[in-house]
């Protein structure tokens, strides 16, 4: 469903099924926004955020990185809970498009912002 709310945008955009996954796709190439899905098999989002964070210590890529918490637990105080746990923003499933367009506009670099 991203994906295809994504495709107007001049972007790649690459899925991962884990984030085990996640983590080394991140380190193959470097990327302007990811968005973390909560619930993943193997490591969640937010212990695949809170290494991907920790990877900074090595080299600060990894700690401007925005990473958006994508997740349907929208329960109150969950945009804090991930914020603490080292994400940037928060969007809530179901994907509202004037949410996502405002989430890109703030983290994506203004010469990349190339919707339809």
């Amino acid at each position: 469903m991203a994906n295809r709310l994504l495709s107007p945008y001049n972007m790649s955009v690459r899925l991962c099924k884990s984030g085990f996954e996640a983590i080394d796709e991140i380190k193959s190439k470097d990327y302007d926004l990811v968005f973390m899905d909560y619930q993943m098999p193997g490591m969640d989002g937010i212990e695949t955020t809170r290494h991907i964070r920790d990877m900074g210590n090595a080299d600060k890529y990894y700690i401007k990185l925005p990473i958006v918490a994508l997740t349907s637990y929208d329960a109150s105080g969950a945009r804090e809970m991930f914020l603490e746990s080292g994400f940037d923003d928060f969007l809530a499933k179901p994907i509202d498009k004037t949410k996502l367009n405002t989430i890109l506009k703030k983290w994506i670099p203004g010469s990349k912002h190339e919707a339809e």
